[in-house]
Order: structure tokens, then C-alpha cells, then sequence
């Protein structure tokens, strides 16, 4: 169907334009018979009165075409404009509704590692636990790749701690690879600037990608990543493995969409070869020409890519709210609480009142936003928990409602945290347009609630 309206709209546009020109045609003939009549001196009054009228009514008939031409032009572009929109609500559903189901899924999971299991159903919780984490990154990466081919991909660059970047994403693999006997080694220049402008969550994702693929594909030996400053305005990164490597024959193809080295090592090791893909348009946006690979099979590989520095001397911007809760130490709730939580889905509902089943916070549910106002002209609350894809009245406007609300009754405004499907900075911009405070990516951790609750402000400073 795609193909055939594609089809028809240049057969539209094939014909006008011959239209134009046989017009064209006819003025230019017009034009030349006049003249001819004119040199000869032949050329009698009616004459050229008509050859000027059949001028002036070929001249409009180009106009109208042209006219129309445009027309059709704006059309297109807004068919266009229309399909990117229509694309755009498609991903950002589709990402709510995953991660919507994820977040029961992954929390109910956190909720029975509480629970005192035999080592047997230990097992089976630790496998399930293993399963979710790694559907969630499945999801992940095609929402990722999806969102980069539809344009809808933006970087979110600030200042950045480098070397805490590099040692959080070391942090995160060392145990997998000391699970499998390997020896990981992290090479870090002197020279290396402290803050760089950029996107972390992005570098983290590409670094980890690397690194989980050079853990994954080796079995002896040892991983070494390396972080080096090359010149004034550049930073090389490269992970090397002494694992199976990649045979020369495939390494052209690893980096296109769901294409993987040799099959029998995916077999064994599984994977959907979009992760590769996404780090190399990631890294294309940030400015680097792309991760190169030298391999050799059965010795290795080395994988590296480098990005333009910009160095930041000031922390200009990170004082800024980000609205993303960070977790740091064991949180307490020291205080006694009223929680509204407005979510459609009553499962996420529930998954948060069992994570809060010790703490001293009452929880009062709201399954849409035109409920969570009418809760909220009722009574106040110290904070609310607003989901922000909902029917009849969404997140957005519930939360501008509340905010409304209070101003007309004489209140003091309540923590509004929205519960989001990604954590991307247009998201975020809207959060805070609407009037929330902040936002909690699902799936959401207990820890991060648990954080997040503590940080409320005392009841005795409003």
C-alpha cells in the first residue's frame, strides 16, 4: 500500500510538470508567431489582440499549475509531518505499554528476593529475576533503534564526570567477569580531563555494550579497557578481549541491524544484533566517525571509537534539577506520609503498595487523572506518584488540574513525581512544563521509591 501511494503521488507530480511544459510550449509558440507577424509586418489589429488574449490564457493556465503544484507540494509535507507524529505516539505507546508490563513484572520479582525461599525456589526466583532484566534490555534496544530511524532520538549533553563514568560502568561488569575467571584491566590516561560536556547515559550504554560483548565472547584470559586522551580535543576509547574473535568475513556486517558474527557462536551465546547497531549511530551522534574493529580468530578483539572533548572547568548545569531520582546510601522514611498514586494499571498500583507495606505511608489510589484531581480538591497530599499515559484525563493535565487547584484553594504545592517510560530530556521538559517535580523511570525500583520518599520535604517546613 506504502509502495502504490508512493507511486500514485509521483504519477501526479510526473503529469503536472508535463502539463507545465507543454503550457510552456504554447506561450513560447504564441510568443514567437507574434513576433514573426510583427517582423513581416503581416500583423493586423485583431491579430494581435488575439495572440495577446491566447498569451494572457496560457500564462494563467501555467500559473493555476503551478499553483496547484505548490499545493500538492504542502500536501506532501503534511502527510509527512503527520506520518512522523503518527510514528513518534506509536513509540512512545509502545514504550509505555512494555515497560508499563515490565515494571510488575521486575518488582514483583524484587519483592519475593525479600521473601525466605528454600534454595530451590531461590533458584527458580534468580532465574526468572535473570529473564526479566534481560527482556528489558531486548526491549530497550528496539525501542532504541526504533526511536534512531524515526528521528526521534535526541542526546541530552552535560557536564559529565568522566573518570566516575568509567569506574561506575567497570563497576557493573567486574563481577560477570570474575564469574568466568577473566582478568579485567582498566587503563586510564593522566591526562584525561575530570568533566567532559556530553551525554553519559549514551557513553554508559555504548561502553557497557562493548564490554558485556567482550565478557561474553571470551573464555581464558583477560578484558582491557582503555580510556586515553589523543591530542587536545580528543578521547580514545577501546575494549580488547582475548575471547574467539571474529572471522574477517564477517566483520563487516556486525554493525547493521540485526546482523551477528557467525551463527553458531549466536547460537551459543543468543542476542538480537541490534546492540552493536545502536552503538555505532550513538556514536556517530556524539560526534565520533564510529567504532572500528581489528579481529583475528581464535586470538581476539579489539574494539575502539573516538569522540571530539570538550572540556568543562565549570559545573555550570549540574546544580540544575534533572528530575531523575538517584540512589545514595540506605533510604529511611522518617516521617509519616499520605501517597497518591494515579495509575490506570492496577497491578502497578498494588506493586506499589506492596513495596511500601513497612514503611509509614499511607497510600491512597487514583486510576485516572480526572480521579487524582477529585482526590486532590478532597484533600492534600505530601506527595503523588502520576503516571502520565492514562484514559480520560492523562498525566499532563492532571497535573497542571492540581497545580491549578491549589493556587484556587490557598495551599502549599505537593511533590508531583511522573512515572515515565524513558528518561529522555523532551520527557522530562514536559514533566516540568506541566508542573511535577520530577519523574521515576519504570520498571521502578524499591530502593529508588524508597529514596525517593525519604527526600520528601518534613511537614514541618511548609
Amino acid at each position: 500500500m506504502k509502495r502504490l501511494i508512493t507511486v500514485l503521488r509521483r504519477l501526479s507530480v510526473v503529469r503536472i510538470l508535463f502539463s507545465s511544459v507543454i503550457a510552456s510550449m504554447v506561450i513560447a509558440i504564441t510568443v514567437v508567431g507574434v513576433m514573426s507577424l510583427v517582423i513581416h509586418g503581416t500583423l493586423r489589429g485583431d491579430f494581435l489582440i488575439t495572440g495577446a488574449v491566447a498569451a494572457l490564457l496560457t500564462s494563467l493556465v501555467v500559473v493555476s499549475i503551478i499553483l496547484r503544484l505548490l499545493e500538492l507540494l504542502k500536501d506532501a509535507e503534511r502527510r509527512a509531518g503527520s506520518a512522523s507524529r503518527a510514528k513518534s505516539d506509536f513509540l512512545s505507546t509502545t514504550s509505555h505499554e512494555l515497560r508499563t508490563a515490565m515494571n510488575v513484572i521486575l518488582g514483583m520479582g524484587q519483592l519475593m528476593e525479600q521473601a525466605d525461599l528454600d534454595e530451590e525456589h531461590r533458584h527458580y526466583l534468580n532465574a526468572s529475576n535473570r529473564a526479566g532484566r534481560h527482556l528489558l534490555s531486548l526491549i530497550n534496544d528496539i525501542l532504541d533503534f526504533s526511536k534512531i530511524e524515526a528521528g526521534q532520538f535526541t542526546l541530552d549533553i552535560l557536564p559529565m564526570d568522566l573518570r566516575h563514568s568509567v569506574q561506575e560502568v567497570t563497576e557493573i561488569m567486574s563481577p560477570m567477569a570474575e564469574a568466568k575467571g577473566l582478568a579485567l584491566v582498566v587503563r586510564l590516561d593522566d591526562a584525561l580531563p575530570q568533566r567532559i560536556a556530553g551525554d553519559a547515559a549514551r557513553l554508559h550504554q555504548v561502553l557497557l555494550n562493548l564490554l558485556f560483548n567482550a565478557v561474553k565472547f571470551t573464555n581464558t584470559g583477560r578484558i582491557t579497557f582503555s580510556v586515553k586522551r589523543v591530542g587536545s580535543e580528543t578521547i580514545l576509547f577501546s575494549v580488547s578481549d582475548t575471547g574467539i574473535g571474529i572471522p574477517k568475513v564477517h566483520q563487516s556486517r556486525i554493525f547493521q541491524p540485526f546482523e551477528q558474527g557467525e551463527v553458531s557462536s549466536t547460537q551459543r551465546t543468543g542476542g538480537t544484533g541490534l546492540g552493536l547497531a545502536i552503538c555505532q549511530r550513538l556514536v556517530t551522534m556524539m560526534g565520533g566517525a564510529g567504532i572500528e574493529v581489528v579481529s583475528s580468530e581464535g586470538v581476539g578483539s579489539r574494539f575502539s571509537f573516538a569522540l571530539p572533548m570538550t572540556e568543562v572547568t565549570s559545573l555550570e548545569g549540574e546544580g540544575e534539577r534533572s528530575g531523575i531520582c538517584e540512589v545514595s546510601g540506605a533510604p529511611i522514611i522518617d516521617q509519616a506520609l499520605t501517597l497518591l498514586v494515579v495509575d490506570d494499571a492496577e497491578d502497578n498500583r498494588l506493586l506499589i503498595k506492596a513495596f511500601l507495606k513497612k514503611d509509614p505511608v499511607r497510600i491512597i489510589e487514583a486510576c485516572d487523572g480526572f480521579e487524582a484531581v477529585e482526590r486532590c480538591r478532597e484533600e492534600r497530599f505530601d506527595i503523588i506518584l502520576m503516571d502520565l499515559q492514562m484514559p480520560r484525563m492523562d498525566g499532563y493535565e492532571a497535573t497542571f488540574e492540581i497545580r491549578r487547584l491549589e493556587r484556587e484553594l490557598g495551599r502549599s504545592e505537593c511533590h508531583i513525581v511522573a512515572l515515565t517510560a524513558h528518561a529522555m530530556r523532551e520527557v522530562a521538559e514536559n514533566c516540568f512544563s506541566a508542573g511535577c517535580d520530577g519523574h521515576l523511570t519504570k520498571p521502578i525500583r524499591r530502593q529508588d521509591l524508597l529514596t525517593l520518599l525519604s527526600r520528601v520535604p518534613n511537614k514541618g517546613v511548609r
